[in-house]
């Protein structure tokens, strides 16, 4: 039964369809379960009959949506990403992996900085835009097009993974280049591993990474 609300909750997080009527919710779902027995089966016929913002449990195609262009960084805070990320990583090891343990909590990692302008150019080899400069500029300028899609996709989900804060800190905005070797070094967290092979990181890398993270959340957080 934890699976399933962790579905119920983890989904409901991803697709940013709030809290504010939990209370109720689970309150009737405890009278609901102590009347007809608390029972799996139970629990998930009840979450399915919730309907609207306020309760829906979001099925794959909303789940998927959200997972790869939702900016997610700040709808879910940090205790819920490393959570997320975590769970995730255990889908990357076998019986063969060794456990890995941190010394205190790991962090969350943008692959491609925040601060993605000073070593990370476009596409075109341009610099992207300040937020002063995009203020200004015309909604058809590619270059600004440009920067706020990229802005956009350093939010999601794709872009993040965990690492030590120690780890995490010493790289802060360095090009991809420099950020893989210190990985390489230092990370031994198996989803980390398959970073190693990408040669370039850019906002294609960021969909196809966040499109295999979701195959394998779909097996996690069933719905």
């Amino acid at each position: 039964m934890s699976r399933i609300l962790e579905s119920y909750l983890l989904r409901r997080a991803v697709c940013n369809l709030g809290t504010k009527n939990y209370n109720r919710i689970f309150l009737s779902l405890a009278r609901n379960l102590r009347k007809d027995g608390f029972t799996a089966l139970r629990l998930k016929e009840l979450l399915h009959t919730q309907t609207g913002d306020s309760g829906l449990w979001p099925d794959d195609a909303t789940f998927r949506e959200a997972w790869l262009h939702k900016p997610l960084y700040g709808p879910l805070n940090s205790p819920k990403l490393v959570h997320l990320y975590g769970r995730l990583n255990q889908t990357f090891m076998s019986a063969k992996s060794e456990d890995l343990v941190f010394a205190t909590p790991p962090s969350v990692e943008h692959i491609m900085p925040q601060g993605w302008e000073t070593n990370w150019p476009l596409a075109d080899n341009s610099k992207g835009m300040t937020f002063t400069e995009l203020f200004t500029a015309s909604e058809t300028d590619p270059r600004a097009i440009a920067t706020r899609k990229r802005s956009v996709a350093v939010q999601t989900l794709g872009n993040m993974t965990l690492l030590s804060t120690a780890l995490n800190s010493a790289q802060s905005n360095l090009p991809w280049e420099q950020k893989r070797k210190e990985m390489a070094k230092h990370s031994l967290l198996p989803i980390n591993q398959t970073l190693l092979e990408m040669p370039l990181w850019s906002e294609e890398t960021i969909l196809k990474r966040a499109e295999e993270l979701f195959n394998r959340a779909l097996k996690i957080w069933v719905r």
